[in-house]
């Protein structure tokens, strides 16, 4: 049931509400304690950063967990590396994912939601990615709600302190059960949440992801 829509099926560009497909098809495809190298290469990625260092080792569950709460782009390069050094395309991998849930306005261009000409979503679609992560992937879900959090390398010499970007968990805002934001220069603000009664909210190309995003709240309260 849509309780209010604009523009649904508009192709826009996601921003890092991308890393959610990239998180879906990382623990969909590789056990959760995958150790991971981080390389120069992929702290070197543009946009936001999870202060992660050279060399340093993470398994797959935490280096999910700096993507998703602090939207690091790093976190999502070494993740890609980490496939295509077993000859495996990540990127086709999220766009069949998103064939197989109907999400027909969707096109991936890379795992961490920069800006690309092909690299595009809509509302509508990823409504139905929230839809899935709410009733198939509790791991994610449970990323989602976190605030803050705190992940170790595996040889515990370097600690990182998770606090989300989804300023909603922690700003008086009793209906907000988790989200993904994302922002980039064509992108604007971008905000998906999902609600703690299941429904699910998508903003995008804002100038006020949170404003508008507690805005529908408060008319979905009305109903």
């Amino acid at each position: 049931k849509i309780i209010y829509q604009k523009n649904i099926n508009e192709r826009v560009p996601m921003a890092s509400i991308t890393k959610l497909m990239t998180a879906i098809i990382s623990l969909e495809n590789l056990d959760p304690k995958t150790r991971i190298k981080i390389t120069k290469k992929a702290i070197y990625e543009e946009g936001s950063a999870g202060n992660l260092k050279p060399d340093e080792e993470l398994f797959l569950s935490d280096l999910v967990k700096i993507m998703l709460i602090v939207s690091s782009n790093d976190a999502a390069a070494a993740i890609e590396e980490y496939f295509f050094n077993f000859n495996i395309d990540l990127i086709a991998l999220m766009n069949q994912k998103a064939e197989a849930l109907g999400m027909t306005d969707t096109r991936f261009a890379n795992a961490a939601g920069l800006d690309k000409e092909d690299h595009f979503s809509s509302a509508y679609d990823l409504a139905k990615l929230a839809s899935y992560i709410l009733n198939k992937n509790n791991d994610i879900l449970n990323i989602l709600t976190q605030e803050q959090a705190t992940v170790q390398s595996l040889d515990k010499k370097s600690s990182h302190f998770l606090l989300s970007t989804n300023q909603l968990l922690n700003n008086n805002t009793p209906e907000m059960m988790g989200g993904k934001t994302g922002y980039t220069k064509n992108a604007l603000g971008c905000m998906l949440s999902i609600l703690k009664d299941g429904n699910i909210i998508v903003v995008l190309g804002s100038q006020d992801r949170f404003g508008e995003t507690k805005k529908l709240i408060q008319m979905i309260d009305k109903q």
